[in-house]
């Protein structure tokens, strides 16, 4: 298999590939066709009777998925004899692996909207711009890690778009579980990163070959570090709204639909009325 399942420090100079090469193209079809494709079966099984509970379904399916291919690339590392320190799911858009996970457990208490709101306004951008510009480049467009990197972002965004298939509306009382989220869980990444020198969700420094890196260069790394947090509160504003926006629509097609999936189960009701009668 050659390079496929090899870590990081196994890699032959140069076997990587550049933003916006063919095999990262590829990839991106790849990962937003696969959201599309998900996507699309949410929705259809949204129409039919119970279909919130089906849609839940694939939640579940997805949020084990993402965990599953995480565990393998966390045991490539340690099979490779790396520091499991610098391999943990701890970036921004790494930590739906947690958060959908106990967004499905709670999804029935009133904590459920404040996880899916985290997930939608503050993950799902992360995860958009980690398939746009990965930081795992350095490994082969045909490798584990590479795919697992992509896969598990797409894995995130579809689990986002069903969210919103679903009915999930964000609302500002919803939001404010973004910034406690940002100044507790993230801060607390951040206090990990300065105390084992790890740059996790990009908190230190602006990771090379980024527009972070060049927003550092300008500011300097005291006020990176400082913005850095405001900024991601303030784009999750903005995507709370654009979310909004979709999920208004949305709701529109779910009110017929649920008109359509009751008018259905009372013909069928009527139906079955009727042929008892007549064999009556």
């Amino acid at each position: 298999m050659g390079l496929f399942f090899a870590y990081k420090d196994e890699l032959t100079k140069g076997c990587g590939y550049e933003h916006f090469s063919k095999e990262h193209l590829i990839w991106i079809a790849i990962t937003f066709g696969m959201v599309f494709v998900i996507a699309n079966l949410c929705r259809m099984l949204r129409k039919r009777i119970n279909g919130v509970q089906k849609c839940n379904v694939i939640l579940g399916i997805l949020a084990t998925t993402a965990l599953a291919l995480e565990i393998g690339k966390l045991y490539i590392a340690v099979r490779a004899g790396a520091d499991i320190t610098k391999n943990l799911p701890l970036h921004l858009c790494s930590l739906s692996m947690f958060v959908n996970p106990i967004y499905l457990m709670v999804r029935n208490s009133r904590f459920g909207k404040y996880f899916a709101e985290i997930t939608v306004a503050l993950l799902l951008p992360g995860e958009i711009i980690g398939v746009i510009i990965p930081n795992w480049n350095s490994y082969p467009g045909f490798s584990y890690m590479n795919g697992v990197g992509f896969l598990t972002h797409g894995i995130g965004i579809a689990f986002s778009v069903c969210l919103i298939i679903i009915g999930f509306m964000p609302t500002i009382k919803n939001f404010k579980a973004v910034p406690a989220f940002v100044f507790v869980v993230l801060e607390a990444i951040f206090v990990y990163d300065i105390t084992y020198k790890h740059n996790y969700a990009f908190l230190s420094h602006g990771p090379k070959g980024t527009p972070l890196q060049k927003i550092e260069a300008v500011i300097g790394r005291d006020y990176y570090r400082m913005l850095y947090p405001m900024a991601l509160i303030t784009l999750a504003f903005v995507m709370h709204f654009v979310i909004k926006g979709i999920a208004l629509l949305r709701r529109r097609s779910l009110i017929a639909i649920d008109n359509n999936v009751v008018t259905s189960g009372v013909h069928s009701v009527r139906e079955s009325g009727a042929s008892i009668a007549v064999e009556a």
